[in-house]
């Protein structure tokens, strides 16, 4: 056993470690959530008061979704592994769905308040998609967004397109990603070396499965380059 063997299986158990103590970490925090809420909803004063039930029970909703969304990835990771994804193809609009994703996701994480714009200035914008897994891939980039992100900044949603290409960014205002680390985080379980970054829990997975989604429909995702503030993911898609 060589010491670079010894390294690499140190450096793999502690991947492994960390992506254990995320995992427990992600799946408990919706769960411990969703419980309050629950008990909440036991109070009879909170049952009588419209606004506030309504409110416990779309915390509920959206705590579940995000479990929903945690528990799909991890599936996603270890039935597929190093396979290929199967897609069931449709062709469609990028600019209406991306509208409908953008509306069906919550603007709201750990506290942070965020304003989502769109501009989709694309005229030739039918591609070729699976809802399901590009609804993914579009999730995770903004979860990301919404996750590292100042409180009450903008994420841009924007989409064009060329004569054979669709593209579309999603833009924030966070820390930003170093250039030394932007082809790195599309690696599996990779994350950012960056302090503040890390302090935000994490899996490592979902830009790693959003780029396999993407290579998947024969697109890409990459990094624009980078800006004072912020960092901007594309993901370009073969047109129709």
């Amino acid at each position: 056993v060589t010491i670079r063997s010894l390294l690499i299986q140190k450096k793999l158990s502690e991947i492994k470690s960390d992506f254990i103590n995320n995992i427990n970490h992600e799946l408990k925090t919706p769960l411990a959530t969703i419980i309050i809420a629950n008990k909440s909803l036991q109070n009879k004063k909170i049952r009588q008061n419209d606004a506030k039930a309504t409110q416990t029970t779309a915390i509920i909703e959206r705590q579940t979704k995000r479990l929903q969304h945690l528990i799909e990835q991890v599936l996603e990771l270890t039935q597929h592994g190093q396979e290929s994804i199967n897609l069931n193809l449709e062709q469609l609009n990028m600019n209406v769905f991306l509208q409908t994703i953008v509306n069906d996701f919550p603007t709201s994480s750990a506290n942070n308040e965020v304003n989502i714009q769109t501009d989709f200035a694309a005229k030739n914008d039918m591609v070729s998609i699976d809802k399901f897994h590009f609804t993914t891939a579009i999730f995770n980039l903004l979860d990301n967004a919404v996750k590292y992100a100042p409180a009450d900044s903008n994420i841009t949603v924007h989409v064009h397109a060329n004569e054979q290409w669709a593209f579309c960014e999603i833009a924030d205002e966070g820390e930003g990603i170093a250039v030394e680390e932007q082809q790195e985080v599309f690696k599996k379980f990779y994350r950012i070396g960056n302090e503040q970054v890390r302090k935000k829990k994490g899996t490592g997975l979902g830009l790693y499965l959003t780029k396999k989604i993407i290579d998947q429909h024969k697109g890409s995702v990459y990094l624009k380059e980078p800006k004072e503030k912020g960092c901007t993911f594309i993901i370009k898609l073969p047109l129709v």
